[in-house]
């Protein structure tokens, strides 16, 4: 069922094209000889970024549909925790996902029982998202990050 889910998001990432670039960016990720992405280089980055893929997953799966606003408040959500923190491992992931209160993280949203709780996608979309400041290491990840295009105000419909 997930994996007919993942190539449903797969199809449509034509559509977020700029978080992709990000993603597979050269100062983040490792490629082959044919240009193809590998690994990250940044076991971190990997974390943020899989926790990014799930939340949208976990958003799809729930709402069927797949929002700009929704997606790009995902990313954000998502990568604040690498720009955030010098250095990021599972246990951090996994306390940042479940949103604990008791760490000093800048969004303390429990994020996947949000969704799950959301009785319309727009809830989604609407929700503020905080941004902090930088981790000297992420300052560039930042950078493009805040200057993400992501077209009309009302992307959520």
């Amino acid at each position: 069922y997930y994996m007919m889910k993942l190539k449903d998001i797969i199809k449509l990432e034509r559509d977020f094209k700029e978080i992709a670039e990000i993603i597979e960016d050269e100062d983040y990720c490792i490629k082959d000889k044919y240009g193809k992405f590998r690994k990250f280089k940044s076991v971190g980055f990997g974390y943020a970024v899989n926790l990014f893929y799930c939340a949208v997953l976990f958003y799809y799966d729930r709402f069927n549909r797949l929002d700009k606003m929704a997606v790009y408040k995902l990313f954000l959500w998502a990568m604040m925790i690498r720009i955030q923190r010098p250095s990021l491992g599972y246990s951090t992931i996994n306390n940042y996902a479940i949103g604990n209160k008791e760490k000093d993280y800048v969004n303390k949203i429990a994020m996947f029982a949000k969704i799950a709780n959301a009785r319309r996608h727009i809830e989604i979309c609407n929700m503020q998202i905080k941004v902090g400041n930088a981790n000297d290491r992420w300052e560039k990840l930042y950078e493009k990050i805040i200057s993400l295009k992501i077209g009309g105000e009302n992307e959520c419909e």
